[in-house]
């Protein structure tokens, strides 16, 4: 059955091909890729899985401001919360642009702000008593930034344990304080990140099991979350477990899924086999196989057949099989730059 989804696959690819490029078929060059190449494998896998197509790099070129992108995935949280009235590019400047100052009077001297902030749909259109939780919310998020948050890719954070363990202690009595959902959620959220960038792990894990059901079933920052706590589960001990839960962050939050392949880890064959051994499903098996042929950089057929075997229409299975595809083409074809 493998081999007549394969010869299946493969045949359909030959029916797409056609020397007119304008039905995005092939053959497809692109002026910033060194291969030449028939398969477009964006026909066959769903956007949210672009950054796992075959590259030379540890992932395919994203834009990090499309919906694979933290950026958005917040902003379409926060739109929701204000009932879709504000302009998201203002949205966008208010959550990111503003200061500690400009959100101090938002509370406090509202006149006196700049005219790009009076004119701000989120200020016109916001209610009142959401906008202050909202403002008080930035401000607490803004001031936990720094120890959490890299400049640029070169720095170091400085990160200094005390101020981390006050605002975990500020965050756990907002969480008591406030009454809303979105911000109960949120400021879990950032105690659990704190605790985790301090190297707290087993009080990682206490906060994220103890505030749980603060989040919201299937929210953004319950997989935001759920990713610190798999990374602290793994570094006290339990990296089968960690395996299975970044896997399933992996699955469900695109924002979340290119860091949970990285710290997915499977050092040793015995590592693998106990990861599968404590999957609860067939469904966590599949993400489990699809991770770890992703991460081998070479065709798994053992992965192909398992994932075939488990769940035959899944999209991991598409996936992997175009990257086989795509790796056929770098041996046969040739690349555009002689030299190389």
């Amino acid at each position: 059955m493998l081999k007549k989804y394969f010869l299946l696959f493969v045949s359909t690819l030959l029916f797409l091909f056609n020397s007119d490029d304008t039905r995005s078929c092939g053959p497809y060059f692109d002026e910033y890729d060194d291969y030449y190449k028939i398969f477009e494998e964006d026909l066959f896998n769903p956007a949210r899985l672009k950054p796992f197509l075959l590259s030379d790099y540890i992932f395919n070129k994203t834009n990090e401001d499309g919906s694979v992108g933290p950026r958005l995935d917040n902003l379409k949280d926060w739109l929701k919360y204000l009932n879709n009235k504000p302009v998201i590019d203002d949205l966008e400047k208010f959550i990111y642009k503003t200061s500690l100052e400009d959100l101090h009077n938002f509370l406090s001297n509202p006149e006196s702000l700049k005219p790009e902030w009076k004119n701000n749909s989120v200020f016109a259109y916001a209610d009142k008593n959401k906008l202050n939780e909202a403002v008080d919310y930035l401000i607490f998020a803004k001031e936990c930034e720094p120890q959490v948050a890299l400049k640029n890719l070169w720095d170091e954070i400085e990160r200094d344990t005390l101020v981390m363990n006050k605002l975990i202690d500020s965050a756990e009595v907002k969480i008591t304080e406030v009454k809303t959902p979105f911000f109960k959620e949120r400021y879990t959220y950032q105690a659990v990140r704190l605790a985790h960038y301090s190297g707290q792990f087993e009080r990682t894990v206490l906060l994220f099991e103890k505030y749980r059901k603060n989040y919201q079933q299937g929210s953004l920052m319950y997989y935001w979350s759920l990713a610190d706590y798999a990374g602290a589960i793994r570094s006290i001990g339990n990296s089968a477990r960690a395996n299975i839960i970044f896997a399933e962050v992996f699955d469900n939050c695109p924002s979340r899924s290119r860091q949970s392949v990285l710290s997915f880890r499977y050092s040793s064959d015995s590592l693998f086999t106990e990861t599968l051994k404590q999957c609860k499903n067939n469904h966590n098996k599949v993400l489990v196989y699809t991770i770890a042929a992703y991460k081998a950089y070479s065709l798994n057929l053992e992965a192909i057949k398992k994932i075939y075997q488990y769940e035959p229409q899944s999209p991991y299975l598409t996936l992997i099989l175009s990257r086989a595809v795509s790796m056929v083409e770098r041996e046969t074809l040739p690349q555009k730059h002689l030299w190389e």
